[in-house]
């Protein structure tokens, strides 16, 4: 602030008039124009204290003719105090001021309870009730400085400015809509770093936003500035000594120059506002895999085989077990097994005599000697209270069995999963003995199409625009990936998908950009344009590895009908058809090809796709670029138009449909398809002993 004064005074200098000898130069800016507020008083006197060494610092530096005593006194301007929060649990009144910088607690919102407390938590919605209750911590900040600021007008047009650190899932599902949809209501975000490793010794990544409380034009500047991660060069890449800390912590940042930048601090189309479509999570397709909550559950097989060779009756409630780790980085074997007595009561459970003394040895006795254990944790006996104790009434049971999963994947021949936090989205058959754990996402389709459709670039570019991140990582959300996410519409549901569209009588079939999205030459049009892993810098399509019993998409014969057929209403055309097994097609040769060089190679699917980002010939890139092609024809969506904007006009026309009563395609095997146990195969994971 010191060195935009002294450019100031440099301009004045300019245009002065003569001084008289001794005149002092009169500042306007001080340590009294600086206020700051933290829950720590030793936080506060470091604050005082930098402060004052900034400004001598800065008369020693500018050559100010300040001088630097004495000392200001920043008592009333630097406090310690709950920055949300009174004692009496009202919000807390922040000085006037005309710009708010931050740096808010790094705290989720499942942490909060644990870490501060159910009272203080429950005090906390009470008085800030417009903020989700799952946002993160700093998301408070967020809307309260925004709140709080004047608004930035052509009378005071440096007012209303503020530029906070955050998670980085300020820009995810809750989290955003609690703190930057607000803020993006009123105001325009003017630079942004989109995601970076926080430069202190805390494991966490960081998202950065600033931002001016206004939409004028004239008050803002013309580009808004992105900055994002980028590995560092090799030249600049320092050499790390073992125990020096975090790789990740290595990286670079570059920035691109846009026209805007969105709530989740993105320059591409906003898909924030995509509508939850009914015929998505009606029926529930969807579910999360089961939470044991103590190891003590999970066998490996010379476990499982000494249990079961002293109680063969308990076979029957031991079960192949898959975490999200072995499905991407596993040889294709079961390795472990998990004893599940779903949810019977403790004399049921008893019946199965080895496996019930194998929880009880290893599971009750961890128990008691966690609900035994105090003044280890803060506030251990509500900790006591909520969690161990009622965990020690059902003991021998899962912490969460998701009954509704099992009961989902035992009526299907097999199932899907994939890793619900990953770089990429690979998807994987399970056979129905398969128990998927916590880490995983379930989704209960069976058929060669609905696999292509989860499997293809499309909805992997919806994922990783919608999805919640986990550092550089992404989450996969059910409710904000799936549930919004438009499945490809047929003719006799949507009698054409260009007209609802407005697409052009020269590209027939396809669902162009809404009036006033992106258009072919936005630079969200530029970067998804294409459909196979070289043509998009964001994310490579990943496909699924069935690691057994994959044949080719020519051993399943057509369900076209006969060449007389009519298409009378509510039957698929032919055309339709021939899009629906094509898909189908490409999903199963995706398979067959990764079983393939699964078969070759070290690493599991995880390696496996990594060749994807390499140059040269390679068959599972080619796989999966007529997986794309294939999809986006059944789509009717045009290569060249931007993906998101296209996937968002067709969320918004199925939404639309279904709120005037109108019949839509839902999520799997089209309902009027002729035979859908054609598009069932046999691949999936599978346990080789049972």
């Amino acid at each position: 602030m010191k060195r935009l004064e002294a450019r100031l005074f440099e301009r004045m200098d300019e245009f002065k008039t003569q001084d008289k000898p001794g005149q002092m130069r009169l500042s306007f800016l001080s340590a009294q124009n600086f206020y700051g507020m933290d829950i720590l008083p030793f936080a506060v006197e470091i604050a005082k204290v930098t402060m004052m060494i900034a400004r001598k610092l800065a008369i020693d530096e500018l050559h100010i003719t300040e001088q630097a005593l004495p000392l200001d006194n920043l008592d009333k301007n630097f406090i310690a105090a709950d920055a949300l929060l009174t004692p009496e649990g009202l919000p807390t009144q922040w000085p006037k001021a005309d710009v708010i910088i931050g740096n808010p607690p790094f705290l989720g919102a499942k942490l909060l309870k644990p870490e501060r407390g159910p009272d203080y938590v429950n005090t906390l919605r009470r008085a800030y009730a417009e903020v989700p209750g799952m946002a993160d911590y700093c998301v408070y900040w967020i809307r309260k400085s925004h709140e709080h600021l004047p608004a930035c007008t052509a009378a005071d047009p440096v007012a209303g400015r503020a530029g906070l650190v955050g998670t980085q899932n300020i820009r995810n599902n809750q989290s955003r809509v609690g703190g930057l949809d607000h803020v993006a209501k009123t105001g325009t975000i003017v630079e942004a770093v989109e995601n970076q490793p926080w430069s202190g010794e805390a494991n966490v990544h960081v998202s950065i936003a600033n931002w001016a409380k206004t939409q004028d034009a004239t008050l803002l500047p013309k580009n808004r500035k992105l900055w994002f991660k980028i590995q560092p060069s090799a030249v600049g890449k320092k050499v790390r000594k073992r125990g020096g800390g975090s790789a990740a912590k290595e990286y670079e940042l570059d920035v691109r120059e846009c026209e805007q930048i969105n709530s989740a601090l993105s320059d591409e189309i906003d898909v924030s506002q995509a509508n939850i479509l009914s015929c998505n999570t009606n029926p529930q397709k969807v579910f999360r895999g089961q939470e044991p909550g103590n190891r003590g559950f999970v066998l490996v097989l010379s476990e499982k085989e000494k249990l079961v060779s002293k109680d063969s009756h308990s076979s029957e409630v031991i079960f192949p077990h898959l975490v999200g780790r072995d499905l991407l980085t596993g040889n294709g074997m079961l390795t472990r097994w998990v004893i599940d007595f779903g949810e019977t009561d403790q004399f049921k459970a008893a019946a199965f005599d080895a496996a019930f003394d194998h929880v009880r040895n290893r599971v009750l006795s961890k128990m008691e000697q966690i609900a035994a254990r105090k003044g280890e944790r803060g506030d251990d006996e509500t900790f006591v209270q909520k969690f161990s104790k009622p965990r020690l009434e059902k003991w021998w049971l899962f912490r969460r069995a998701c009954v509704d999963t099992v009961e989902a994947i035992s009526k299907l021949k097999r199932y899907i999963v994939c890793s619900r936090v990953t770089k990429r989205p690979i998807f994987e058959f399970m056979a129905p003995m398969v128990r998927p754990d916590s880490s995983l996402q379930v989704f209960a389709f069976e058929d060669d199409y609905s696999f292509a459709i989860l499997q293809s670039h499309l909805h992997a570019f919806w994922f990783i625009t919608k999805c919640g991140k986990l550092k550089s990582d992404f989450r996969y959300s059910a409710e904000s990936v799936f549930d919004t996410f438009p499945w490809a519409q047929f003719e006799d549901v949507l009698k054409g998908q260009r007209n609802l569209a407005g697409g052009k009588p020269d590209e027939p079939g396809e669902i162009g950009a809404t009036p006033g999205q992106s258009t072919p030459n936005s630079p969200a049009t530029r970067r998804v344009a294409g459909t196979s892993a070289a043509t998009s810098p964001s994310i490579t399509p990943s496909g699924v590895n069935s690691r057994s019993d994959i044949s080719s998409g020519g051993d399943v014969h057509s369900s076209l009908p006969p060449a007389n057929f009519s298409n009378p209403s509510g039957i698929l055309s032919v055309a339709d058809i021939k899009k629906i097994e094509a898909v189908a097609a490409a999903g199963r040769e995706v398979r067959r090809v990764r079983a393939e060089a699964l078969s070759k190679m070290k690493g599991g699917l995880r390696a496996l796709y990594r060749t994807l980002e390499l140059p040269g010939a390679n068959p599972l890139k080619d796989a999966h670029a007529a997986l794309d092609s294939a999809v986006l024809t059944a789509y009717g969506f045009s290569p060249k138009r931007d993906l998101l904007a296209q996937l968002l006009t067709l969320n918004q026309q199925v939404a639309e449909r279904i709120e005037k009563g109108d019949p839509v395609t839902a999520p799997g095997v089209p309902k009027n398809y002729p035979d859908p146990k054609k598009l069932v195969t046999e691949d999936c994971v599978r346990p080789t002993k049972l």
